[in-house]
């Protein structure tokens, strides 16, 4: 796996897990309850997760040993294209967490993950699309029905709810 898909994959991870955590605290300091285990959790969790992507990076950065012991020669430094995708990548998520509460969830997580996998290279737009939409709504239905959880409203959110509670009553 190319270094550049571990950092991403780490990113995503860290800017999904600051979303949680920063949504946490909104609701712990809204009912007025103070420091509260969901606070205490998402930091805990945002801290771990900074550690194991400052170990990634780390490893990532750091020249391998070879079976001998020797360090081999430096790499040549990532192509400007790879560096400019990596970076569109990032900034799909980053437009992710502002665009979700505005979108709703399956709207926002349809285009993130549609546009993350063409920057990926993904040679088939029909693919992309369609297992984009399929995970997403699947994504909601399992939050919805079987986690209980509940997700940034959008139009599309609603219909799907709705179609949802009607199919189970």
């Amino acid at each position: 796996m190319p270094n550049w898909v571990r950092l991403a994959s780490g990113a995503i991870l860290l800017v999904w897990l600051a979303q949680l955590g920063w949504q946490a605290w909104a609701l712990a300091r809204d009912s007025g309850a103070g420091i509260s285990g969901a606070d205490y959790s998402a930091f805990v969790s945002i801290g771990g997760l900074l550690l194991l992507f400052g170990h990634m990076a780390l490893n990532i950065l750091r020249p391998a040993m070879t079976e001998n012991g020797d360090t081999p020669p430096p790499a040549r430094s990532p192509d400007r294209d790879l560096v400019l995708r990596f970076a569109a990548f990032v900034a799909v998520w980053l437009v992710y967490v502002l665009l979700l509460p505005v979108a709703g969830f399956v709207l926002a997580t349809f285009v993130a993950m549609s546009a993350s996998m063409f920057l990926l290279g993904r040679p088939n737009p029909v693919a992309v699309l369609v297992g984009c939409a399929v995970f997403t709504v699947t994504l909601k239905v399992l939050f919805i029905t079987v986690f209980y959880i509940s997700l940034p409203p959008g139009f599309i959110d609603e219909f799907i709810t709705e179609l949802v509670f009607d199919l189970t009553s």
